[in-house]
């Protein structure tokens, strides 16, 4: 496949995938489900590309075997610093500080406000994202199912990746949870490794949802 043939390819994937996230929002409006929500992150990993693919803000980063930090995604912003050997893909959270975002949510008939004056800012006094799956409580226009997507053209030095919920990246920078893995790979397996960085997190005094996948590439 030609490197034309390859962006056509990459471009209906990434259409497919948001397609199935909007209709998985709207099979999940059928169910009596009105004041529950969640949030997505997720990757395929092909033999050329990672797709990484956020809704909300979970995170995920792909990390060499050395710990560096060769893409991460967690929320609707590219960032796109091209370095010698690679380039190292980024986006921003979900969360409402983006003026853009704000603006968007607005002219839907959103609010953003804050419950009190030390409070984080929440769509509708309740959420603090402005993406998110199934939460019906508050207008679809106003929140988005529509996932980022960020591909990454894999590269000899991609050895890993972190898939994790907030309650990790509260506690934890994308260097901090690299670092936990790089330093324990020789001597700990990948199931007993999310386990330890979990009781990390706890220790660190997370106290939100906490979620976390080490995968082997």
């Amino acid at each position: 496949m030609d490197d034309s043939q390859s962006d056509i390819a990459s471009k209906e994937f990434r259409r497919a995938i948001k397609n199935a996230f909007i209709k998985l929002d709207k099979n999940l409006r059928k169910n009596d489900y009105d004041n529950w929500g969640s949030v997505c992150i997720a990757c395929l990993i092909g033999p050329k590309q990672i797709y990484l693919i956020n809704v909300g803000d979970a995170q995920a980063i792909i990390i060499s075997d050395n710990g560096e930090i060769l893409a991460s995604a967690h929320g609707n912003y590219f960032l796109f610093i091209y370095l010698i050997y690679f380039s190292f893909h980024e986006s921003l959270d979900h969360t409402l500080d983006d003026p853009n975002e704000e603006e968007r949510i607005q002219e839907a008939g959103g609010k953003i406000t804050r419950k009190s004056p030390k409070d984080i800012l929440r769509v509708e006094q309740r959420l603090a994202m402005r993406r998110v799956l199934e939460d019906f409580t508050i207008d679809k226009n106003i929140v988005s199912p529509i996932p980022d997507i960020i591909i990454y053209s894999r590269k000899p030095s991609a050895a890993f990746i972190i898939l994790a919920s907030d309650g990790i990246w509260h506690v934890m920078s994308n260097e901090q949870a690299a670092s936990f893995v790089i330093q324990r790979i020789s001597t700990t397996d990948l199931h007993e490794m999310a386990s330890q960085l979990l009781d990390h997190c706890l220790e660190k005094r997370s106290r939100d949802n906490m979620s976390v996948y080490i995968i082997q590439v």
